[in-house]
């Protein structure tokens, strides 16, 4: 740690920007597993990961990434909700959704992958109105930037559904 201190104080502010935007940039395709929420057997290498992933984190927020740092966050809150780890899911979805709502406007596109997450995660952790909100508000976007068509628009249609049958409003 030390050692890491000391490189760390040595950079200049774009040399710090460079190396944190490697790092995000580098993690973000390390861990691009096509069938994370499916196969468990990506679980292993993802693990592989994490405790990087917090780390680097941690130097966002002062260099200012939005991208990938969003869509490296969704997958870590994915990985940790397909193992049933409600409150860290939480917490990287939640993250990925502040610095996304902070840097995006209120209907951009890209805010319906954290929010979506985030939905999905509130059901399966048995807060069906909570997520019934986000995933209304994720549907509108998508609805209103896609059109009422498009493949990723029906998938919201049909995850907002399923929360209408857990809440028996079928």
């Amino acid at each position: 740690r030390l050692v890491q201190s000391a490189t760390r104080a040595s950079l200049h502010t774009t040399d710090y920007y460079t190396r944190v935007c490697q790092l995000i940039n580098w993690l973000y395709f390390a861990t691009s597993y096509e069938d994370i929420n499916f196969d468990h057997r990506v679980w292993g290498k993802f693990a592989a990961f994490v405790v990087h992933i917090w780390s680097a984190i941690g130097h966002v927020d002062a260099a200012r990434i939005v991208e990938p740092t969003v869509g490296l966050l969704v997958r870590l809150g994915v990985y940790h909700r397909q193992r049933a780890l409600v409150e860290q899911s939480e917490k990287a979805l939640r993250l990925a959704l502040t610095i996304a709502e902070q840097n995006y406007s209120g209907d951009d596109y890209r805010l319906t992958k954290p929010i979506s997450a985030l939905g999905s995660l509130l059901l399966m952790a048995g807060r069906p109105h909570e997520a019934e909100s986000l995933l209304r508000r994720a549907l509108d976007i998508a609805t209103a930037r896609l059109g009422t068509d498009h493949p990723s628009t029906a998938v919201l249609v049909n995850n907002l559904a399923e929360i209408l049958k857990a809440t028996n409003r079928h």
